[in-house]
Parts: C-alpha cells; sequence; structure tokens
C-alpha cells in the first residue's frame, strides 16, 4: 500500500464507501459507512473491477502462442489479499474446432508459507514466507504459453480460490490414511461459520 498509487488514501475509503440509511432498525437515516468490506459490492465484483486481463494470440510459423495480460490497477494492495490461503489462478486452454481442449496451462498467484521442515502450511502454522507471487497494486504482469496441438480457439479467465488447493489434497490424504469417508475444511474466517465448511466425501 505505501508503494502504490492510492498512498495516503485510507482503506476505509474504498472498503468502508459512505451510504445514506438507518444505522438501526427504525432509527433516523444517515450518512454511514459499508460494512462488508468489499468496496461497496462483493468480493467477485470487486475483483473483476480491481484486475484487467487482456489475451492475444499469435501464430509465428504455425506455432500458437498466448500472451495473457493481467493488471492490477484499481486496488491499492496486492492481489489476491487477505489470508495468505487466498489465490488467483490463470487458466489458458487452446481448443480444436470441434471445441475439444488439447492444450491447458496454469498459473498461480499468491503467497506460500512454509513450517520449520519447509512444508506448506496455514498462516498459524507457519514460520516463514517462502515465496510471493501476488500481482503487487499498479502492476502489470504478462504471461506467455506455447500451445500444442491443432488450436482453433484460445481462451483465458482468472479464477479466485479462497484457499490453496493443496489443504483439500491434504483432507483427502487423512481421509485415505484414517480410513474415514467424510471430512470437513472449515475456513473461520467467514462472517458465519457455515460459509466456510467444504465438504468432502471419499
Amino acid at each position: 500500500w505505501r508503494k502504490s498509487a492510492q498512498k495516503g488514501t485510507e482503506c476505509q475509503t474504498c472498503h468502508m464507501p459512505t451510504l445514506h440509511g438507518e444505522a438501526a432498525k427504525g432509527g433516523p437515516e444517515r450518512s454511514l459507512s459499508n460494512h462488508n468490506f468489499s468496496a461497496g459490492t462483493s468480493k467477485g465484483a470487486a475483483l473483476q473491477e480491481a484486475i484487467s486481463l487482456e489475451l492475444t494470440v499469435k501464430s509465428p510459423g504455425g506455432k500458437t502462442e498466448a500472451s495473457v495480460t493481467l493488471t492490477n490497477a484499481l486496488a491499492g494492495h496486492a492481489l489476491p489479499t487477505d489470508l495468505p490461503e487466498r489465490r488467483l489462478k490463470l487458466v489458458i486452454e487452446g481448443r480444436s474446432r470441434s471445441g475439444a481442449i488439447v492444450a491447458r496451462t496454469e498459473r498461480t498467484y499468491g503467497r506460500k508459507l512454509v513450517d520449520a521442515a519447509g512444508q506448506p502450511a496455514p498462516f498459524f502454522k507457519a514460520t516463514r514466507e517462502a515465496s510471493d507471487t501476488r500481482l503487487q497494486s499498479g502492476e502489470s504482469r504478462t504471461e506467455r504459453v506455447p500451445l500444442t496441438g491443432t488450436i482453433a480457439r484460445v481462451s483465458a479467465q482468472l479464477l479466485y480460490q479462497r484457499f490453496d488447493p493443496v489443504f483439500e489434497a491434504q483432507v483427502l490424504t487423512y481421509l485415505r490414511i484414517t480410513g474415514k469417508k467424510v471430512g470437513l475444511l472449515i475456513n473461520f474466517n467467514r462472517r458465519l461459520l457455515v460459509e466456510g465448511i467444504q465438504r468432502f466425501i471419499l
């Protein structure tokens, strides 16, 4: 934030915009601050507004190359933000004329935390940050990806992940080791606990 173009702008300016309404049911209307902390809208919509994606495709010498530029244009901080387990995943796919996927590449952006042994760990068990590949405020990053096969159409999408897939893999591993059939992955950083529960069944 200190290095961004929004330096000096309070977090509340974007994340708690002013609105007019009742502070309490039946009370007088007045100026209030929105408390959903998602720039006055949903988190998904806020991310869509903050990050732009530009896809160009070239075929030099008959070889297809996709070039995707991601720009964190509006956020005054790195993205994804919030818990270190948050991820942005770029998926680039090449399809044939029939629509079949013949090439696929993924890039993941986020912070990787590890424990003392260097193994991936949630923030409450981590001892250090191994890497940080988030998009910094104002940063434009271009990924160039060669696509093999007979490509008729190329697509690119940026997905938001609430947690690192490694934790999903850990739950499934624990289920297989213990012989259990059902497991829960719980995200305690949610307004309602029920919103942060993901169920796995083997």
